[in-house]
């Protein structure tokens, strides 16, 4: 039994390329308040961002870039994901959000610091 297409909703998707020129959170932050403004009023369910969103690549390589970012590595409940939130809620607007995420692991005792690259869904 097919679905009647009344039954079914369009998800407008939103995409947002950068060239990554700049690595500052802060004016990352910016951006994204800009273009999750932008995509809801252009009526966009969800706006995605690129890989390593936060902090951008810095001309390095995908490995070097993530490691090199360990200074900048938050908790995925650090303070840019929370802001990230509040964009979302702000322009009723789903985002999804890249940053580098800080981590530790302990093996025998001794504990090393990680960083992942991390993709949060933000519900609006």
């Amino acid at each position: 039994k097919s679905k009647n297409m009344e039954d079914t909703k369009v998800l407008k998707i939103a995409v947002l390329q950068t060239g990554g020129g700049d690595p500052t959170k802060e004016s990352n932050m910016v951006l994204l308040e800009k273009k999750a403004l932008e995509a809801s009023q252009q009526g966009s369910d969800i706006l995605i961002t690129p890989e390593l969103f936060l902090t951008g690549y810095g001309g390095l390589g995908f490995d070097t870039a993530v490691h090199a970012h360990l200074p900048s590595a938050e908790d995925i409940s650090g303070p840019s994901v929370q802001q990230a939130q509040e964009i979302a809620k702000r322009h009723n607007i789903a985002i999804l959000f890249n940053l580098p995420q800080l981590a530790s692991s302990i093996v025998s005792g001794v504990e090393t610091k990680l960083v992942y690259n991390t993709c949060v869904l933000i519900d609006k």
